[in-house]
């Protein structure tokens, strides 16, 4: 009852169609024979759908009854060309806890799996994808083995999981701006573009050691309930609420990060290679569209309201590092004079509410996206806090401060802000350091050349704020 049933539906429902027109626009002079004849054969067509639709459920409900309904094969569906393109979703899969391998069960010994360089492939290769976004440090890569038999019957429904696991490695889990942009939004993307209903229960599973700190704990409970529906877990701890199963069964399992990360390097990868198919990161190119839909979902899960009438609030928002002993340090990336920033701002916009901030403010990622939703211009240093900037009301404004790495503008950050965020309505300002090209002389000055990057000139910077706020 599949395509060779829709497409006779199809050649009925055309049939018909021409019957009937036929039959009500012959003139009045027709004999009524020929219209009754006309009128009789397309009854005939409809009886025959009836038949058909009765049938179908027949069939059903007697597969059902029987037991043959049920699928006893694997199934897959796959994006992308190489490991570091592919994302999959896979039916009916299971994991063996004796030999630590996910099994594909299809007796096909000619099924193709997969295509790589325009080859099939008839087996799973030992690097099938990768669970981070891109191919980066300590990369984990992820593959299944085909068992050429039918699925084995299900002994105990304790060992069957109903929920569709996602399987992830984070990319770079050390703000949360990285952990939005290229774990939460990267994975968004991959399981939409895979036909993951918005209504679904999605449950992340991490392929990496569990946390260690406070700050790994923090960045981790971002998925949830963003992505995931009930809090992450890491694989092996999930593994032992299964210790009376030889094996549990997957229902529906997501893996392959297939390049969806927002860093520099993919841009440029997204960029060169969006029309070929040659192994490089372009499974997931960005779509404008996909970041209204990630930041809607962010939004409803964390019951943020977004503002429709702007507010008055200028976030001045740092970046600090937390050391061992639970202090607070600046970094190479912190606005150096940011009290002398802070208040001369104070002084100059007195009708506006000035908020100094930095990753320690907030007690949770909510209390964050509050007060970025209502916020008029934010004011950031370079790296994954610019990514923020994703929640900001429609019609407020960036203000990003540049890395720069060399003399020339292009050697400086905020490009994939500019790339990512350039169609969404919020402006993006560009604060890029005056420096000479002799800062540029040794490697060994990059420390230097950031804090002269972090020291503000506050005529220059109260330029742009007035662009941004007219």
């Amino acid at each position: 009852h599949s395509s060779l049933a829709a497409t006779f539906e199809l050649i009925i429902a055309v049939a018909g169609t021409v019957l009937y027109s036929r039959a009500t626009s012959l003139p009045e002079s027709t004999k009524v024979s020929e219209k009754f004849f006309l009128l009789i054969t397309f009854a005939m067509v409809i009886i025959s759908v009836i038949v058909l639709y009765i049938s179908q459920s027949f069939l059903r409900i007697t597969a059902k009854l029987s037991g043959f309904e049920k699928i006893n094969i694997s199934s897959h569906k796959c994006m992308g060309q190489a490991y570091s393109s592919r994302s999959c979703v896979f039916r009916d899969i299971s994991y063996d806890f004796v030999s630590k391998e996910f099994k594909y069960y299809n007796p096909n010994k000619r099924q193709i799996i997969a295509f790589e360089g325009h080859f099939p492939l008839h087996d799973f290769p030992e690097k099938f994808v990768t669970l981070k976004s891109m191919v980066h440090r300590e990369t984990l890569y992820w593959t299944i083995q085909k068992v050429f038999k039918h699925l084995p019957p299900e002994k105990s429904t304790k060992c069957i999981i109903h929920d569709e696991v996602l399987l992830w490695q984070s990319m770079q889990p050390i703000n949360v701006g990285h952990v939005i942009m290229d774990d939460m939004y990267a994975s968004f993307k991959v399981t939409e573009n895979l036909g993951l209903s918005e209504k679904a229960k999605l449950q992340v599973i991490l392929m990496q050691e569990s946390c260690t700190n406070n700050v790994c704990e923090r960045l981790e409970n971002l998925w949830f309930p963003s992505i995931s529906y009930k809090p992450v877990s890491h694989f092996q701890d999930f593994l032992e609420n299964f210790s009376d199963c030889s094996e549990i069964k997957f229902k529906k399992l997501y893996v392959g990060g297939a390049g969806s990360s927002s860093m520099l390097g993919n841009l440029k990868y997204n960029g060169k290679y969006a029309s070929k198919t040659d192994g490089y990161p372009i499974g997931n190119g960005f779509i404008a569209r996909s970041f209204d839909r990630f930041k809607a979902r962010v939004l409803e899960r964390n019951k943020i309201h977004s503002h429709s009438k702007l507010k008055t609030q200028i976030l001045l928002y740092n970046k600090t590092k937390m050391i061992s002993n639970g202090s607070k340090i600046l970094t190479d990336r912190s606005i150096v004079n940011l009290h002398e920033v802070s208040e001369a701002l104070r002084k100059q916009l007195p009708y506006y509410e000035i908020k100094v901030v930095d990753p320690s403010t907030y007690e949770s990622f909510v209390d964050e996206l509050q007060d970025i939703a209502k916020t008029r211009v934010l004011i950031t240093p370079p790296g994954g806090v610019m990514f923020m900037s994703l929640f900001l009301p429609e019609g407020s404004a960036l203000i990003g401060i540049d890395a720069c790495l060399g003399p020339r503008v292009e050697d400086c950050g905020n490009v994939e802000i500019q790339a990512i965020f350039s169609f969404l309505n919020i402006r993006i300002l560009r604060y890029t350091p005056e420096l000479r090209k002799d800062d540029f002389s040794s490697i060994s000055n990059i420390y230097r050349i950031y804090k002269k990057n972090m020291r503000l000139d506050i005529e220059r910077l109260m330029h742009l704020l007035d662009q941004a706020l007219h």
